[in-house]
């Protein structure tokens, strides 16, 4: 087991941002990974969302401290700040797309109802959408076409075909839930992201609702009526969802890991993560390791 954190990069295996002018970048997946003899390790990007556009092959995913058989042809969305790896077979065929968080939201500025759809991250197997399947891969070779020329307004274009993708991305998240009440679902995504800034500090529900202008009681009722859940159980889930990934990924004992997380007492971290897991800390870092 790794003794540091989850190792963050921009592209992998990089920590400054390509010296390339495109605002993003564009590389086949066989040019990297193998490399790194086809494993990708586990990592994040704070600031890059990825789309991976698989049309051959076999794929392994780990998302998070999750494990995912990926099925070409497919396409395949990370979100910035999410926890993943991959292993490729050596007769993979895809490409990945790498794009800056502000170039996203700059794409996207017309259709702010999309941004929430592309925050989590997605797998959609291409083979039962033939129409979408075929659309898609011309998009992303013409994206890869235009990548590489010095054609007049190759940006243009480059940015059209990948709002083009993206819209597909998003739309089809969307599909897939109930339909929502954009305001609800607005604030939600609000407190979502208010929770990821703040969850090691255990403030209230009271301190979230403040912020985001509504009383604790609409607050939490925007979160039972868009999760099932309570507002304080969101705030727990975060917690519970950093503390699989450093159990899993770094070498901390229980003991730092719970100050990490603003426990002040290592005892009571563990009967809270027991109590959500189904099993003790030290149990869940077992399994994952063996």
């Amino acid at each position: 087991m790794p003794s540091h954190a989850i190792p963050k990069y921009q592209l992998y295996g990089e920590k400054s941002l390509w010296a390339t002018p495109e605002p993003m970048h564009f590389e086949t997946i066989r040019a990297r990974s193998e490399l790194h003899n086809w494993e990708i390790d586990t990592h994040s990007h704070d600031g890059l969302t990825q789309i991976l556009h698989l049309a051959s092959g076999h794929a392994h995913m780990t998302l998070e401290t999750r494990q995912i058989e990926l099925s070409p042809p497919c396409l395949v969305l990370i979100p910035a700040g999410c926890v993943h790896g991959f292993h490729f077979s050596p007769h993979i065929d895809g490409h990945i797309i790498s794009i800056p968080l502000g170039i996203l939201r700059d794409m996207l500025a017309l259709s702010p109802d999309l941004h929430a759809a592309l925050e989590k991250a997605a797998h959609h197997p291409l083979s039962p959408l033939p129409d979408a399947r075929a659309w898609l891969s011309r998009c992303i070779r013409q994206f890869g076409v235009e990548y590489r020329s010095r054609a007049a307004g190759r940006l243009n274009m480059m940015t059209a075909l990948l709002t083009e993708v993206l819209v597909w991305l998003a739309r089809a998240e969307q599909a897939s839930q109930p339909t929502v009440d954009n305001r609800q679902h607005g604030r939600l995504v609000r407190y979502r992201r208010l929770i990821d800034e703040h969850f090691r500090e255990w403030q209230p529900v009271g301190f979230y609702a403040q912020r985001l202008g509504v009383s604790p009681a609409q607050l939490n009722n925007t979160c039972r009526s868009e999760t099932g859940q309570s507002a304080k159980a969101l705030i727990h889930e975060r917690l519970m969802l950093e503390a699989r990934r450093l159990l899993v990924y770094t070498a901390q004992d229980i003991t730092s890991i719970a100050l990490t997380l603003g426990f002040e007492d290592p005892a009571y971290f563990t009967r809270f993560f027991t109590r959500l897991a189904g099993m003790s800390p030290s149990a869940f870092r077992r399994r994952h390791a063996a």
